[in-house]
């Protein structure tokens, strides 16, 4: 137990329990009604969630190597940051492949985590709406971090040209 909160710093004011008084201004918290068994956080589940909802299927007869499951298992138990400092450290492509699997895998996923970051999905919906108008340009991504151009849309300039 002593373990658990090696990191926790002696000057800490807060605890879990403040986190409450939050809850009621949060547009991602849960709602009281029925449908919060289903939709938990507000605004993070696409609204129509049809049959091209993306999934990761294998092919029949493909083993998959025990390096992939463990870093699969790694990412989803254990954040990054901790698979980074351990020492001895971990081998650059065992990190590689854990990196791979510390991100979302579906649009709800990142739904989710955009819709806890920004208080709302209205953030996400924003850079969907762009993304669909052509106005995301050059978007790179290294590791954790992402970034892109983005214009105007009234400054894209039609199919075609």
């Amino acid at each position: 137990m002593e373990l658990m909160f090696a990191e926790w710093e002696d000057g800490e004011r807060f605890s879990f329990e403040d986190s409450d008084r939050f809850e009621e201004d949060s547009l991602c918290s849960f709602i009281s009604e029925a449908e919060s068994l289903c939709q938990n956080w507000r605004g993070w589940r696409k609204q129509s969630a049809g049959p091209n909802s993306p999934t990761v299927k294998m092919k029949d007869g493909l083993v998959i190597p025990l390096v992939e499951l463990s870093a699969k298992q790694v990412a989803f138990h254990i954040p990054f940051e901790v698979v980074e400092k351990v020492y001895p450290p971990v081998p650059e492509q065992l990190q590689l492949r854990i990196a791979f699997w510390s991100f979302p895998e579906n649009e709800e996923d990142i739904r989710l985590y955009s819709c806890l970051a920004n208080g709302s999905a209205d953030e996400f919906q924003r850079g969907e709406q762009l993304f669909r108008v052509r106005a995301v340009k050059d978007p790179l991504q290294i590791g954790f971090h992402l970034s892109a151009t983005v214009v105007p849309p009234q400054m894209v300039p039609p199919k075609g040209v």
